[in-house]
């Protein structure tokens, strides 16, 4: 069921939502934020247009510093953690590079995140790379095609196209 609460909020209203929500985390946890089609454009991410790095900079969590291994700029051109590398050391998982990439990442995001991964540094570590509308709910299947606007964009079928 749709939270129809939400959907009466404007993006302002959304954003310090949002925000409000992850300063529970700030200081304490390295989070990692994914962003999605709600994070672009004014109304159907139509555009590149986000407030992320305003309410998500990187200074506002003091747990980022002695991970964030690696940033790159927005569709903006501005520098924000919508496209960043968190290098991490865990007992149980072992050693991570995460990668988390914007919303249908451009083709230089993927190209940034792929020359990342393969640096000798990083050999010794198993790679989650994270993406907004890479798998389709419920069915699990790679998105081919969604009806958003934004360009340029890559889905998920044609990240996986690549040669990785």
């Amino acid at each position: 069921m749709r939270n129809r609460k939400m959907l009466n909020q404007t993006s302002k209203e959304m954003w310090i939502a949002a925000s409000n929500a992850f300063t529970r985390l700030d200081n304490k946890i390295p989070y990692i934020i994914s962003a999605g089609n709600h994070e672009y454009g004014y109304l159907h991410s139509e555009n590149g247009n986000t407030h992320f790095p305003e309410y998500f900079p990187f200074e506002r969590n003091t747990a980022w510093r002695d991970i964030c291994v690696s940033a790159f700029p927005n569709r903006n051109g501005v520098a924000s953690l919508e496209n960043a590398a968190f290098e991490f050391d865990d007992p149980n998982w072992g050693k991570l590079l995460v990668i988390t990439s914007e919303f249908a990442p451009r083709d230089e995001v993927l190209n940034w995140a792929k020359e990342l991964a393969a640096k000798p540094e990083y050999n010794d570590r198993k790679v989650i790379f994270m993406t907004h509308s890479f798998l389709r709910e419920r069915t699990a299947e790679r998105t081919q095609n969604e009806s958003y606007t934004i360009t340029p964009r890559n889905w998920g079928g044609e990240t996986c196209g690549r040669n990785w």
